[in-house]
């Protein structure tokens, strides 16, 4: 399999499983690309400590990545001005003051 770079783009979404249930299973569908984003240790820890919270509740599997994509989305698809904010404090705050 060819491993796709950073910011390449996928049409069908991430591999199926294949007979011997070797590879991942689907998860997405349609176009998809990959970000990265780095945190600091300790947001990186609170956010660790979020998802395992949110695993011991629902009893499931809940990733970093599942925690954070719902977040955006929202944040995106709000009517929030993010255009008053430049820089990320200014975002932060912005976004608490909604939230609150």
């Amino acid at each position: 399999m060819k491993k796709k770079s950073i910011t390449e783009s996928t049409e069908a979404g991430t591999e199926n499983r294949d007979k011997e249930g070797r590879g991942r299973p689907t998860k997405h569908t349609g176009r998809t690309k990959n970000l990265s984003v780095v945190f600091n240790e300790e947001v990186a820890d609170q956010l660790r400590i979020k998802t395992v919270r949110m695993k011991k509740s629902e009893g499931g599997n809940f990733s970093m990545s599942e925690f954070i994509r719902p977040v955006i989305e929202a944040v995106l698809e709000s009517d929030v001005d993010l255009s008053l904010a430049d820089s990320e404090e200014e975002l932060k705050e912005l976004m608490l003051s909604k939230l609150l």
